[in-house]
């Protein structure tokens, strides 16, 4: 039986990893996380992860919104996918939003109560993530899934330039 190495990764975690527990449709949870916090989150090509139990990729639903004025990057993720639980440890969640970018703990604690006003969210909370197991996998597909974005958008405004 052939051996399994693990890669050392070292990827900066996110500055803000939030659940968010409802029983929404991520299409109307997306519009209603853009009306509450004036964002446009789009829905992009739903993001491939693989797991550690299965040599084929999941794929979740995944919203992205890039704030160039704040350099913040935000990802509204679904957690339950094609094969299973984009992280499983948190089962609890039926979403996340990932922000990169510099968010302070007073930005932090002012998102989440937003988000706890919408309607149809039961519970929205802040996650450590340093006790989710794999979160390094999970930050190396959404860098990947963002890179494969930013190609599709370039080939295809270089392909309307030439029109």
């Amino acid at each position: 039986m052939p051996k399994r190495k693990q890669l050392e990764t070292d990827f900066k975690l996110l500055d803000s990893f939030i659940g968010i527990s409802s029983h929404l449709r991520d299409y109307r949870l997306a519009y209603l996380i853009n009306q509450i916090l004036g964002l446009t989150l789009e829905k992009t090509d739903d993001l491939p992860a693989f797991n550690t139990k299965s040599e084929n990729p999941s794929y979740f639903s995944c919203y992205t919104f890039d704030d160039c004025d704040k350099q913040l990057k935000y990802f509204l993720l679904s957690n339950t996918g094609s094969e299973g639980s984009l992280v499983p440890s948190q089962k609890e969640a039926g979403y996340f939003l990932l922000i990169h970018g510099v968010v302070t703990s007073e930005m932090k604690v002012a998102i989440v109560g937003q988000l706890k006003n919408i309607p149809n969210v039961l519970t929205v909370y802040s996650i450590d993530q340093y006790k989710i197991p794999n979160i390094e996998l999970l930050l190396s597909d959404v860098e990947l899934h963002e890179i494969s974005i930013k190609l599709k958008i370039k080939a295809k405004n270089k392909g309307l330039g030439s029109v």
